[in-house]
């Protein structure tokens, strides 16, 4: 705890973000080659805002074939959970800064289109999305680059944000919430783990 304290402290000296974990290509890279993330995987069960992603993209297949992109899909932990949820009812795209991760998850899975891109900047895509997802991943970058995903979504599209409750995501919600509308949230709360993950969906004011 007095570690993480310093560390925040560090980085107000210094003029940075208290609320951004910043980590650059190379260490993401990295970890992914390690297998640090692989225990995403290997426990689903403990991945409950995983499955709440899965289900808010049913609903929204409801309604017609969904075009949907993942910002930051890492090792396909979301990419697995949409393909038994959706199934061809929706066509999946995942971006992310590791060519590490984007090319272990082209090993594996064929059919989906997987850019690998820093989410500060999008690709320019030549379609637009039903819903772009965002799981466990703005702490990790600046939570406002999340409006030049804007442009990105068609006429009645969603984001969908998962963030672990800390202090710090609290803040986070609190910052991005003048530029959304959430139109439905869910808690899941994890026993052994002792975390619980807020869950919305949310549109652009």
């Amino acid at each position: 705890m007095l570690k993480k304290i310093l560390n925040l402290l560090l980085k107000f000296v210094r003029g940075e973000s208290v609320l951004i974990v910043k980590q650059n290509k190379e260490k993401w890279d990295s970890q992914f080659r390690q297998g640090k993330w692989d225990f995403l995987l290997n426990n689903l069960n403990n991945q409950g805002h995983a499955a709440i992603i899965g289900l808010f993209c049913r609903h929204q297949s409801k309604k017609e074939k969904i075009k949907v992109l993942e910002v930051g899909c890492g090792n396909g932990l979301i990419l697995g959970i949409f393909k038994a949820m959706c199934g061809d009812k929706g066509e999946y795209y995942g971006l992310d800064i590791s060519q590490e991760a984007i090319d272990s998850l082209n090993r594996e899975n064929q059919g989906f289109k997987l850019f690998c891109a820093d989410a500060h900047e999008p690709p320019l895509f030549q379609n637009k999305f039903e819903v772009i997802i965002f799981s466990e991943v703005l702490y990790y970058i600046d939570f406002n680059s999340i409006l030049k995903y804007k442009k990105l979504l068609n006429p009645g599209g969603v984001l969908i944000i998962s963030l672990y409750d800390t202090v710090r995501t609290k803040i986070i919600w609190y910052k991005i919430k003048k530029y959304l509308l959430f139109t439905c949230e869910y808690k899941v709360y994890n026993k052994n783990k002792k975390v619980t993950w807020n869950i919305r969906m949310a549109k652009f004011i």
